[in-house]
């Protein structure tokens, strides 16, 4: 079995690709020889290990940002991220009361419910639309009590669409939904990948067209990773969680793709911030490191 080792460099700099000795005629190691030199042989990596070590790299990489932030103790934060060839993710599997981050998996549910977006009633589409693009919790309880079956839909959601790590919480509140980053990207793989099973392009092209319509003041967090020429479809969730021990509970979540195309899925999930502003700050600094940890994987 090879080894594999990958760098990203966070700040990397140009080099003329000869060591400090420099010359041409020194014997050229494993990583120098031609991948058709070493066709067959154990010290070629097969695909899967390449793509294990990458998600290593991206991870251990992104873990180096998170701690050059120096957050408070009480802070937690958790990040996956995904192209559908390479995952990053930190703390991923950390349980956070996702607060209207839920409202992307009611959407999920109705259009498997109605099947095509043409067979959306309007009243329904007006409400869908109100539900992401104003975060209307009304909207949201109108649409997951009086055409889903409420509760009992949505833990079946949760197994529907593998998210395994995302459960109800005793309460029964939809906001109070216990949940990962890892299961939140999950969930945007089951919406926006070419590859998914659960919907079709119609439906994928009907949720862009819904998290589009989320209002100005809704469109922070990930999609802070958006540059000129670049798309964005963003979701976020928020709100305040003393009950629990902890003051702010900010989440992100949503789809960009750089020029040509090619999306990243993004989650950013925050617990334990003084102030709502605090939590955004940091995921606006987060996310444009993603992506750029992302599109260096892409270039290994």
């Amino acid at each position: 079995m090879a080894t594999v080792v990958v760098a990203l460099n966070r700040d990397a700099d140009e080099t003329d690709g000869q060591g400090a000795e420099g010359g041409d005629d020194r014997e050229r190691h494993s990583s120098q020889m031609d991948p058709e030199d070493l066709s067959g042989s154990d010290l070629m990596p097969n695909e899967e290990d390449r793509r294990q070590a990458v998600n290593e790299t991206l991870s251990d990489t992104f873990s180096e940002v998170v701690a050059d932030m120096d957050l408070d103790e009480n802070v937690s934060v958790s990040v996956a991220a995904g192209d559908g060839k390479y995952e990053l993710d930190f703390n991923a599997d950390q349980t956070h009361s996702a607060a209207s981050i839920v409202k992307l998996e009611v959407l999920a549910m109705l259009v498997e419910h109605y099947g095509s977006p043409a067979e959306i009633p309007g009243w329904v589409d007006e409400l869908i639309h109100d539900m992401v693009g104003k975060s209307d919790n009304e909207a949201t309880n109108r649409l997951l009590f009086n055409i889903l079956d409420g509760h009992s839909a949505l833990r079946e959601a949760h197994e529907h669409y593998g998210m395994d790590s995302t459960h109800e919480h005793p309460e029964q509140r939809w906001g109070y939904t216990e949940s990962t980053a890892g299961d939140q990207k999950r969930l945007l793989d089951v919406m926006f990948s070419e590859e998914s099973e659960y919907f079709n392009p119609e439906q994928r092209e009907y949720f862009r067209s819904v998290l589009a319509e989320v209002v100005p003041e809704q469109r922070w967090g990930v999609s802070a990773a958006v540059e000129d020429g670049e798309s964005g479809w963003v979701k976020n969730g928020w709100d305040t969680r003393y009950e629990f021990g902890v003051p702010w509970v900010v989440h992100s979540s949503g789809e960009v793709t750089d020029e040509a195309g090619e999306p990243i899925r993004l989650v950013i999930m925050t617990s334990g911030f003084d102030t709502q502003a605090e939590a955004i700050d940091v995921i606006e600094t987060l996310a444009p490191e993603a992506q750029d940890l992302m599109a260096r994987a892409e270039d290994v």
